[in-house]
């Protein structure tokens, strides 16, 4: 679908009527917070909120001449500006009332996104199934990835200097009174859950880095759930006491699911799903614990009472990209072999969500193609408490229902979600590439339809990438300054989204751009590694202090075998001497448990 004519896109949009598409957010200054949070509406008007927020703004800034001696004209003049920036975002965002598939992405994509999935197997005790092509073998590159990954992980064990040398990410604040450290998008969470991510990604091709791609995920796991990366949990959410509780914050709940699920899919133990699994100890001493298969239950209850069908980061703040990895947990839950889930068990929340965004999470201003963030109600609150109990007993009966059914895949819904106090308030217009990067490259591995990413990115991702004004020039320096301090700013490094984008392209076979990127990160932030002959040994995980970027001195292929038989070459033999199924010597696993 890469090289489908722009003019279709039109023709769906015309063809679009307001039956068609959810009920549409608007700007962060409309959206008047009436719409029932579960039936669609087109019924709101933009120009009320815009005006008043024009208005407000004029006195804002009459209020700040009384104190600054600025003369009236200018605060008429400021005023004024206002009054047209205002007109042209009312403009841009369009009117609900006649405009409504400005914000979404068309009839056939809203198909698409409420299309059910058809039954798949369930995942062995070695992360793997039946289906599907066999893996690529693995190349050259990505080994000395993983030696670089090995080094910043497991390696490190628990010695706090070292990790905090290298895991130096602050999270950039918030330009809040009292804000701590981790709050932005730079936060180490984001940093940790993506190198567990392409370690899964490479080790789960290959049944012989299933110790060390272990070892890599449940070092990420420790950390996850260590104080330094939650504790920005009591600024947002003080009453919450438990982080396992919390309503919002699934910008660290989905990336915990997420590992967690991923690392018993890739080395067959279940740890983080049994009762308990999931354990930490807050910045005031108190003990929590929980398990994947609850967290699981806890995430798809709050997206239940949410009137967007996700789950807030930050209070009230839905992201697409963050809901990512919260289905993919979800879907991982379905799919592992034990798991009490059935097949298909949170495919409603996985369809109201997707309804939402394709009906409504469009980009109106040119910048890419879903929005960035959509406003909703605040869910932390007391009227959410009572609704989150009813959604989440409902999940509870549906699971004993499916286990006294003996069903192994659960199609359709028992009851939609029940009254809430949730609202859809508004939503940014504009979107990134590099967001529009994070939330394709994740969406296919848990959407229902592996069709509805495709068609994303050929409305409207597609024409933005290959109009080139984003494109990469000769001047990385300017494409590498630390962002500031506001999610909404996205004044991110264009080096560092590229890791998003790129491998969005690749997925949905835009070669073209794919190598247009690939070759400009390649040319200016590739680093080689000295090239030196590894003998083997020394060290945890047989690669020795600094082990991560020594090249290899061998093939791939003889570099598994390598693996297999315990040499330990160029960093990547088993963990602290153990055997290629990731038992040590005295006959445990690679994190210490009883094989």
């Amino acid at each position: 679908g890469i090289s489908r004519p722009q003019r279709s896109v039109a023709s769906d949009l015309s063809r679009a009527s307001p039956s068609d598409l959810a009920w549409q957010p608007t700007l962060l200054m409309g959206g008047g917070g009436r719409t029932s949070s579960f039936a669609p509406s087109h019924s709101l008007n933009t120009s009320t909120p815009f005006l008043l927020g024009s208005a407000l703004a004029s006195a804002l800034f009459a209020c700040l001449a009384s104190h600054t001696a600025v003369s009236l004209s200018a605060v008429a003049a400021v005023a004024s500006v206002v009054l047209c920036i205002s007109a042209g975002l009312r403009w841009v965002v369009g009117d609900p009332l006649r405009d409504t598939a400005a914000h979404g992405f068309g009839p056939r994509c809203t198909a698409l996104a409420a299309a059910a999935t058809p039954a798949a197997p369930k995942l062995d005790n070695n992360g793997s199934c039946d289906s599907g092509e066999p893996p690529a073998d693995l190349s050259q590159e990505e080994l000395l990835l993983l030696q670089y990954f090995f080094a910043i992980t497991f390696r490190l064990g628990d010695d706090e200097a070292a990790i905090s040398s290298i895991w130096c990410m602050t999270g950039g604040g918030k330009p809040l009174p009292s804000a701590p450290d981790q709050l932005n998008f730079t936060a180490i969470r984001y940093h940790l859950s993506f190198v567990a991510y392409a370690t899964a990604a490479i080790c789960m091709r290959t049944p012989l880095l299933k110790a060390q791609g272990g070892a890599v995920l449940g070092w990420v796991m420790r950390q996850l759930l260590s104080p330094r990366v939650f504790r920005y949990c009591d600024f947002y959410w003080p009453a919450d006491g438990s982080p396992f509780a919390c309503r919002e914050n699934v910008m660290w709940t989905g990336h915990l699911l997420h590992v967690a699920t991923l690392y018993e899919a890739l080395t067959g133990d279940d740890k983080y799903r049994q009762p308990g699994g999931l354990r930490l100890v807050d910045g005031r001493g108190r003990e929590w614990s929980s398990d994947a298969e609850a967290l699981g239950l806890h995430l798809a209850a709050c997206m239940r009472v949410n009137a967007a069908g996700g789950v807030p980061c930050e209070p009230g703040l839905v992201f697409f990209q963050c809901q990512n990895h919260a289905m993919c947990g979800l879907r991982l839950l379905e799919a592992l072999g034990g798991s009490r889930v059935p097949h298909g068990f949170f495919g409603p929340e996985r369809r109201r969500f997707l309804q939402f965004a394709t009906g409504g999470m469009r980009a109106v201003v040119g910048t890419g193609g879903l929005k960035v963030v959509v406003v909703t109600t605040p869910q932390h609150t007391e009227p959410f408490c009572a609704p989150f109990a009813r959604e989440r007993a409902h999940l509870e009966e549906r699971l004993a229902s499916a286990a006294r059914a003996g069903c192994e895949t659960i199609a359709g819904e028992h009851r939609p979600p029940g009254p809430s106090p949730s609202r859809v308030l508004g939503s940014v217009p504009f979107a990134h590439l590099g967001s529009d990067g994070w939330d394709l490259t994740y969406l296919g591995w848990w959407a229902d339809s592996g069709r509805l990413a495709g068609e994303l990115y050929t409305l409207a991702v597609q024409p933005k990438v290959s109009r080139g004004a984003w494109g990469y020039g000769e001047h990385p320096s300017l494409d590498s300054r630390p962002p500031l301090a506001c999610c909404v700013g996205l004044n991110i490094p264009k080096s560092a989204y590229s890791a998003q984008i790129l491998p969005m392209l690749r997925q949905l076979g835009d070669g073209s751009n794919a190598d247009r990127v690939e070759a400009w990160l390649r040319r200016h932030f590739r680093r080689e590694a000295p090239a030196q002959s590894h003998q083997g040994g020394g060290g945890e995980g047989g690669g020795g202090e600094g082990g991560g970027g020594e090249a290899l001195s061998c093939s791939p292929e003889a570099e598994l075998r390598a693996c297999s038989s315990g040499c330990g070459s160029a960093g990547l033999g088993p963990v602290a001497g153990g055997t290629a199924d990731g038992r040590t010597a005295d006959g445990r696993t690679a994190d210490g448990r009883t094989a």
